[in-house]
């Protein structure tokens, strides 16, 4: 085999490697987001991204109580969707004033922001 067949044959599964791992990247945020519209059938999700591959999910109640957030962080296929169970309870304000403050790594903060923002612009009820 010509050294050329060879490396065409490596481009070739290096793409198919990349498009399996894609499909499940795109299948875990489906099931993830799924779950937690759900589960909160009344409540609203929002969901941000930022830099250095980072999506956060936030489900925030009809009262405005944050009931679940999910962030994942990494570009690589192996990453999974992780819960962030200290932002419970929290109200928008307070996961704001939260994420604001030191010890929050400032990429996620901004993901959670956009999902908050995205939280606010849509009515109360339902899940969409």
């Amino acid at each position: 085999m010509a050294k050329w067949q060879i490396a065409l044959a490596l481009l070739v599964a290096a793409a198919l490697a990349h498009i399996v791992g894609v499909i499940r990247q795109l299948k875990h945020y489906r099931q993830v987001f799924g779950e937690l519209g759900s589960r909160w059938k009344d409540g609203r999700i929002g969901v941000g991204a930022a830099g250095a591959g980072v999506i956060a999910i936030v489900v925030v109640d009809a009262a405005g109580i944050v009931q679940a957030v999910r962030v994942r962080q990494g570009r690589g296929i192996f990453g999974k969707f992780l819960s962030r169970d200290e932002y419970l309870g929290l109200d928008a304000a307070g996961l704001r004033e939260r994420i604001a403050g030191p010890g929050v790594d400032p990429v996620v903060a901004r993901a959670l922001g956009e999902a908050l923002a995205e939280i606010e612009k849509k009515p109360s009820g339902g899940a969409e």
